[in-house]
């Protein structure tokens, strides 16, 4: 069971030419990726979804951090939505986007927290 695109190999192609694309499409290094991917964003996700935590029982309440930090966590999601399910050209872009976006107004939060001796 793949959820990969079926491969076009066109009309002249033999049955074991068919048979060889299948057994390429579920190859255990495929798998292994796959359960990596996975495994990455699940505790990519997991330490964002602690930070929110400890960040909220430090401070008493949310900030612009932690909104950074959720829209984060829907942003990797939304990718491994996209790995796994329809590819969507235009899907990845926009994430992709509105993560950028997310760790440059980080950048400048950090920035703007500095001390500076003037």
């Amino acid at each position: 069971m793949t959820d990969a695109a079926p491969l076009d190999l066109g009309p002249e192609a033999t049955s074991q030419e068919k048979l060889e694309a299948e057994e390429t499409e579920s190859h255990w290094a495929e798998w292994v990726k796959r359960v990596l991917v996975i495994l990455k964003v699940s505790l990519i996700c997991f330490l964002m979804a602690n930070a929110i935590y400890y960040r909220r029982k430090k401070f008493g309440r949310y900030d612009i951090v932690t909104a950074m930090l959720v829209i984060n966590i829907f942003v990797l999601l939304g990718l491994l939505a996209f790995e796994f399910g329809t590819k969507y050209i235009f899907g990845f872009f926009a994430l992709v986007l509105l993560a950028n976006y997310c760790n440059f107004l980080g950048f400048m939060i950090m920035v703007r927290g500095i001390k500076t001796p003037e």
